[in-house]
């Protein structure tokens, strides 16, 4: 929303976005076997922006 009202404002060319994820006491920082399902036993820092 913040860009959409730049853009409008103005105008974005091109830009580059950073995000940033905090790990939680459970997630694993290598990846791993996981009882419940696959995405349970990849590594956090292979996560994708969804």
């Amino acid at each position: 929303m913040l860009m959409l009202v730049i853009h409008e404002k103005f105008g974005i060319v091109e830009g580059l976005i950073t995000t940033v994820h905090s790990y939680t006491a459970t997630q694993k920082t290598v990846d791993g076997p996981s009882n419940k399902d696959w995405r349970g036993g990849r590594t956090a820092a292979t996560m994708k922006n969804t």
